[in-house]
């Protein structure tokens, strides 16, 4: 296992540490300052074999609560993702898999070994379709799960969401980092659009990120370290009501659709004023769904030409930014043009973002063009 290996590779940097700390000392010619610094050195690794350690003790209790968790968020033989990500390496791994399969014990020690090496762990808690390869909107058969995100407001934000009277209580509070949390309901008989539109009310009403948690987005599991901080910070759940809400559980204006657009209304952004000139800008939606068309040829390619329409459009890198975390980047296809799945990060999209706003503005597409494709 890796942890046995980390282990051995640690109690090995000690030994030697501790030979040649002791060497300087015990040597008449010696010097005061390098064996200060070996001692440093020592303590070094020996902080990091007892982080180790603190990781590795409280296994047993830390692996029956992630258990839990995923046994009580999906049904028997549902099918989900599972996303680990390594943010130093800037590298990830997504795969599919039945949630009797992901709680057998070999692959939670496995799960366990990544998140020692350094990969935090998520999973997709939405039921995925028999054939699915990825977790896009396509890919969803049932909706297990809705999430609302409160990363500001600490305890008490967690507290206002108990006491309302407005939404049922959730089913799980997990504290995903210090200070911040996350609401779970488990629900059924919901829709992927009443969702959505769920998880958009829901943060509009408690103060929380709109854009955070689609029905696409994995969520961290309880039971591991979040490796995002350099302080150990394990990921817990508190557990809450046990009966799963349906959509009538909710407030009838969190889920209702949103009224259809007049006919003679075009699905334009705002007008804007450039140069004392009014101009209209073409709605992101219009531009994504464009570039979502243009994704089979290569999404770096896709997320480029994306940030170039925005850009064209006048609308700022804060705001093309937003668009393409928001509505763009979800609904990409986890597959790349050879047929690997390999999600497509934040990170790539992130770096097409910045080399089309280094280059000076053209004239848009035509949005009658746009429109008629």
């Amino acid at each position: 296992m890796a942890t046995e290996q980390d282990m051995a590779r640690i109690d090995a940097e000690i030994a030697k540490a501790d030979g040649m700390f002791r060497a300087e000392l015990s040597h008449p010619g010696g010097s005061w300052s390098k064996a200060q610094e070996l001692g440093l050195y020592l303590a070094d690794w020996v902080a990091e074999r007892e982080k180790l350690l603190q990781s590795l003790r409280p296994v047993d209790a830390r692996e029956a609560a992630t258990v839990a968790y995923l046994r009580q968020n999906l049904e028997p033989g549902d099918r989900l993702a599972v996303v680990l990500i390594n943010q130093q390496r800037q590298h990830s791994v997504q795969r599919i898999t039945t949630v009797d399969r992901l709680t057998a014990p070999d692959v939670q020690r496995w799960l366990r070994a990544m998140n020692v090496d350094g990969y935090s762990v998520y999973a997709h808690l939405q039921a995925l379709k028999p054939a699915a390869q990825g977790r896009t909107r396509a890919d969803i058969d049932q909706i297990r799960t809705v999430f609302l995100d409160l990363d500001h407001g600490g305890r008490a934000a967690v507290e206002q969401l108990r006491a309302s009277r407005d939404v049922p209580r959730p089913n799980w509070i997990l504290e995903t980092s210090p200070g911040r949390f996350q609401a779970v309901w488990r629900v059924e008989g919901l829709t992927l659009p009443q969702a959505e539109r769920l998880t958009k009310g829901l943060a509009e009403r408690f103060g929380g990120d709109p854009q955070a948690t689609p029905p696409t987005q994995p969520s961290r599991l309880p039971g591991f370290a979040n490796k995002k901080y350099p302080d150990l910070h394990w990921v817990a759940a508190e557990r809450g009501k046990i009966a799963p809400s349906r959509a009538e559980s909710f407030p009838e204006r969190l889920t209702a659709p949103e009224p259809p657009p007049r006919a003679q209304e075009r699905p334009r952004a705002a007008v804007m004023r450039e140069n004392g000139h009014s101009m209209h800008r073409v709605a992101p939606d219009i531009l994504v769904r464009r570039a979502l068309e243009r994704a089979g040829a290569g999404r770096n390619r896709a997320a480029f030409d994306l940030a170039c329409q925005f850009r064209d459009n006048r609308y700022s890198e804060a705001e093309a930014g937003r668009f393409m975390r928001a509505e763009f980047l979800p609904r990409l296809p986890d597959a790349d043009t050879s047929g690997r799945h390999q999600p497509y990060t934040e990170r790539e999209m992130v770096a097409s973002l910045r080399s089309a706003y280094h280059q000076p503005a053209r004239e848009p597409w035509p949005e009658r063009e746009l429109i008629r494709r």
